[in-house]
């Protein structure tokens, strides 16, 4: 069986470079690293991985990307790998907006918070809690 995946998009390749660089020196063992440097490719990689019923275990998109934005990338990553964890990067205070949170539905971290809490909805939706 194949090592899970966690794939890197961005479009700087410089960043893409330092990204993959750290992954690879921390999780070369455990799993296979890819790389792709828009969200048309990630999501041309991630198709062609799910055909061959590889898993992603995780995603990290830039926000910032010409063409499709990673929240787009993810939002249609998410109807390949549903269970796949997904990291929205950005270094735009902006960014962070609660309907992006909607979109991803899940939550695995917020910067500036310790430990989000997630609440399951109805139909397995998940919202913040915006309590603490």
């Amino acid at each position: 069986m194949s090592k899970p995946v966690i794939m890197a998009v961005d479009d700087d390749s410089n960043v893409l470079g330092a990204i993959e660089r750290d992954l690879r020196d921390k999780y070369r063992a455990d799993y296979r690293i890819m790389k792709a440097g828009s969200g048309a490719e990630g999501l041309e990689a991630s198709t062609e991985l799910a055909k061959r019923n590889v898993p992603v275990a995780l995603f990290l998109a830039d926000q910032r990307m010409p063409g499709i934005s990673g929240t787009e990338m993810l939002r249609e990553a998410m109807k390949l790998y549903p269970e796949s964890r997904r990291v929205l990067l950005t270094a735009y205070a902006d960014t962070w907006r609660e309907d992006t949170c909607k979109i991803n539905r899940r939550i695995h971290h917020r910067p500036g918070r310790s430990s989000p809490r997630v609440h399951r909805g109805r139909r397995g939706e998940s919202d913040l809690d915006e309590s603490d």
